[in-house]
């Protein structure tokens, strides 16, 4: 080696010595860094990587089965539901997994979920109609996942005429059986709740009853969806709505006015945003009726024929009653011209208008008469009495004295006598007190100059 490689070797190991003083000095030293101190890793050495916790957590799995009763839960013999259609959403509302069961009636997440809050969802397809839990409950299922191993949600739904109602009415737009929900979407539902806002305070009471067979439509970003409402008032899309701003419109029916939201074609706006289901609510009450009037007229039958002659004259002060299945209105006395009218908001429906009677008096028309109410059309009609034939008796008591004439003193006021009287094949008694005088009635059916007796 000449003296050039030596002086190399030298440069090299006076390196290297350098490089592991360096060394040397990295090393921790209790007396200089404390006795927490680590010793730092090599420069250019990667810090080796813990291995990740393990995520505890469980397996839901959603079940359908046939409720062929409908009670809503499930009994022995329900078999299993295949092709039934399931979301499962965590407590944000964002869509975790979704999927179909299986021959066995089971849809389970295809991996273990965080602990925590969840939400079950059906998707009613194929014609048949949920009950457990139903709509009432939105379809959905809230699911408390806090221990290992695998949570199981039942879900029930029938199918034929005695599931009619159940389901919130008939979904038309929503996709077929088989037919998957739209991927990527956080799927939304909006349900119209429909009732009889009988004291028109635009607030649902819980005497106020729901109103079933009302028709709405709701339009939107997923396209057009319309249906009728059930028994219970509700009618909701089906679960397929992605977020957005959806017009909900209802088909307002004859005779029924909008209290909530109002107007001729009542019409809401709802966002829908994620997993949310979005209620909205539809108040009607009957319309008043059109005012009608209703009329009567009354006149002096003096021949008994029933029809007013021009030479017979009206009657004043005679009172009318009109009842029926919509409420009763009393009529004010007729007045000079023989005529009475009142305004009257009644529904349609079936009245009659009767007559109060009077004494003397005998009807030669029908007392009351039938009719049929229409809203808004006058109502007329005319009724004919003639006077009852009567009979005056008096009974004078005169002196004994002298020269007659009536007594002053003596006279027993309870002294009464009885006069029987005879017309035709009828006879009638009558008491007559003191001085005083009686009309004999009950044979108003006689014509005028018939002949009695007594």
């Amino acid at each position: 080696m000449n003296g050039r490689g030596r002086f190399a070797t030298a440069g090299l190991l006076v390196t290297l010595g350098l490089l592991l003083a360096g060394a040397v000095s990295a090393q921790v030293r209790p007396d200089r860094d404390g006795p927490t101190a680590r010793t730092a890793a090599p420069v250019g050495v990667p810090t080796p990587k813990k291995p990740d916790a393990p995520v505890r957590g469980g397996q839901i799995c959603a079940v359908a089965y046939e409720d062929r009763n409908a009670n809503g839960r499930r009994d022995a013999g329900e078999g299993p539901l295949a092709g039934q259609s399931f979301t499962i959403a965590n407590a944000a509302g964002a869509q975790l997994a979704q999927g179909a069961s299986g021959g066995d009636g089971r849809f389970c997440t295809p991996r273990p979920l965080p602990f925590g809050d969840y939400r079950v969802r059906l998707i009613p397809g194929g014609g048949l109609t949920n009950t457990d839990p139903g709509v009432a409950s939105l379809n959905a299922k809230s699911v408390a996942l806090r221990t290992e191993g695998a949570v199981t949600v039942l879900f029930g739904s029938c199918r034929g005429a005695g599931c009619a109602g159940g389901a919130g009415g008939e979904s038309r737009g929503a996709a077929g059986p088989g037919t998957p929900t739209p991927q990527g979407l956080f799927q939304g539902r909006i349900c119209v709740l429909k009732f009889n806002d009988l004291n028109n305070d635009k607030v649902k009471q819980s005497t106020e009853p729901p109103l079933s067979g009302w028709n709405f439509s709701v339009t939107g970003p997923s396209g057009t969806f319309s249906g009728a409402t059930a028994g219970n008032g509700l009618w909701c899309t089906p679960d397929i709505l992605a977020s957005g701003t959806y017009t909900v419109t209802e088909t307002l029916k004859t005779g029924w006015v909008s209290t909530i939201p109002g107007g001729a074609t009542p019409t809401l706006s709802v966002y829908v945003n994620g997993m949310q289901t979005k209620t909205v609510v539809f108040g009607n009450r009957l319309a008043p009726p059109l005012p009608t009037t209703i009329c009567a007229t009354k006149f002096n039958d003096r021949n008994g024929d029933g029809v007013r002659q021009p030479t017979e004259p009206f009657l004043a002060g005679w009172t009318f009653t009109v009842s029926g299945s919509g409420g009763n209105v009393t009529l004010p006395p007729t007045a000079s011209s023989g005529q009475a009218c009142v305004e009257a908001s009644l529904p349609a429906g079936a009245y009659t208008m009767a007559e109060t009677g009077q004494q003397h008096w005998t009807p030669t028309t029908p007392y009351s008469q039938s009719f049929t109410l229409t809203p808004g059309q006058p109502v007329q009609y005319t009724f004919g009495n003639r006077q009852v034939p009567v009979l005056i008796f008096h009974k004078i008591v005169l002196s004994t004295a002298p020269g007659g004439g009536f007594p002053t003193a003596g006279i027993n006021s309870g002294n009464l006598f009885n006069i029987s009287i005879y017309c035709g094949n009828m006879a009638y008694s009558k008491l007559v007190p003191i001085n005083g005088s009686a009309s004999t009635l009950g044979y108003g059916g006689l014509p005028l100059g018939a002949i009695c007796s007594f």
